[in-house]
């Protein structure tokens, strides 16, 4: 099943329930765990301002809690919400339904430990990255937000949304990674830290 057979709601609920099963597995299911937002949302593959929205949803849903600055955590219900999905993968849970629960637990996103003890081996590959990249991205728009112009400020994040959705892929596309970078490297600030990030990608952009 890919997008095309997806409602727009169904697919809210899918980047939704892809955030909390990120937390949970993030958290190792303990609520008194700390997770920050950048290692959360780099293990979902979905564009910040998706994942901030989806995060959000969960917050006001009692499925997640805000911590910290810079961290959160997941509640019981979300330890209940996810454990219920992955028991009975075919039904709907309270939060999502069953065609969203099948496409998330039937999919390449890991594995999810249900009770004590249990040992998960857990392969994700798609829609991560490395750790490098994960700080890197956070360089990048701790200094887009450091731009004094607002609107320039709302143009250059989107950029970087699109560049980091597009650096998660399993296959990439080198021409887009070029010309995101091209249009974030006008801002010479931002300069530096584009071109660490396309090296780690290994793309390679004259000059």
């Amino acid at each position: 099943m890919n997008d095309v057979n997806l409602t727009s709601l169904q697919r809210k609920q899918r980047a939704r329930l892809q955030l909390l099963r990120a937390l949970y597995d993030e958290s190792d299911g303990d609520t008194s765990a700390f997770v920050t937002y950048e290692g959360l949302y780099g293990q979902t593959g979905l564009p910040r301002n998706e994942a901030e929205a989806a995060f959000t949803y969960l917050v006001e849903e009692g499925l997640a809690v805000r911590r910290t600055i810079g961290h959160c955590g997941i509640t019981q219900s979300g330890v209940h919400e996810i454990e219920d999905a992955s028991a009975e993968p075919d039904h709907a849970t309270e939060h999502f339904q069953s065609v969203v629960v099948q496409q998330v637990f039937h999919g390449p996103v890991g594995a999810v430990q249900t009770g004590p003890g249990a040992v998960a081996n857990v392969q994700q590959n798609i829609g991560t990255m490395p750790d490098k990249l994960v700080e890197l991205f956070a360089q990048l728009r701790e200094q887009t937000s450091a731009l004094p112009d607002a609107t320039q400020r709302a143009d250059v994040a989107e950029l970087v949304d699109d560049l980091e959705a597009e650096a998660k892929k399993e296959k990439r596309n080198e021409m887009r990674l070029k010309m995101l970078s091209t249009g974030l490297s006008t801002i010479s600030t931002l300069t530096p830290i584009v071109r660490m990030i396309l090296g780690v990608l290994g793309v390679h952009i004259p000059g």
